[in-house]
């Protein structure tokens, strides 16, 4: 064999030993970074002034001096209201006015025709509210004073307690539900009472 074909012999199974050995080396792949299963998304901030208006319907049972219920009524009802609310994280605070037009009207139990009594045209309630933060749900009290208009008797301020929840479906808009409960006893000369409890559903916007 000539030497030079010798040394291409030992060339070729000298590469080919080293081949089938280990082969060609590769970097390995770092893996893309996969974001953790069921991270809890941003907290929503509650913080802000807000506006908006409320449908609903308000019941009330009108009572006599001696405690007896004398008539009941039911009858929708809407208005505005305004509001301001802090959120310090897992607690929101805030405070809100609120007017609601209705014509809750009531009569007296007679052997004829039923006898016009007072009629109800609107409340007017100032309230302070406390509630838990849930991200985009707050559920919250309400307690307050509530001042009601009546066409032929006066009756004194009453206190409003409630509870209510929201829903904050984008940063602006606020959608809710609430209950509200007052009773409104009668000023000088007025011995009887109205008790009533107001539903309403709501809708806000948050500057």
């Amino acid at each position: 064999m000539k030497p030079t074909l010798a040394v291409c012999l030992i060339c070729f199974a000298t590469t080919a030993t080293g081949a089938l050995a280990g082969g060609p080396t590769t970097a390995p792949v770092e893996p893309a970074p996969v974001a953790p299963a069921g991270a809890p998304s941003p907290s929503q901030d509650w913080t802000g002034f807000y506006l908006g208006g409320q449908i609903g319907r308000t019941s009330g049972d009108w009572i006599g001096g001696g405690g007896a219920t004398i008539s009941d009524a039911s009858a929708g009802s809407y208005g505005l209201h305004a509001g301001y609310n802090h959120d310090f994280g897992s607690w929101i605070l805030g405070a809100e006015v609120e007017h609601d037009v209705m014509g809750l009207s009531f009569f007296v139990p007679a052997v004829g025709p039923p006898i016009p009594g007072p009629e109800v045209e609107s409340i007017t309630r100032l309230k302070l509210r406390a509630g838990f933060d849930l991200g985009r749900v707050l559920v919250y009290g309400t307690v307050g004073v509530a001042q009601i208009k009546a066409d032929t008797l006066d009756f004194e301020n009453a206190q409003v307690l409630g509870a209510g929840i929201s829903w904050m479906a984008t940063p602006d808009w606020i959608a809710g539900a609430e209950v509200l409960r007052q009773n409104f006893e009668g000023d000088t000369g007025n011995a009887t009472s109205i008790d009533a409890t107001s539903v309403s559903l709501r809708l806000s916007y948050k500057f």
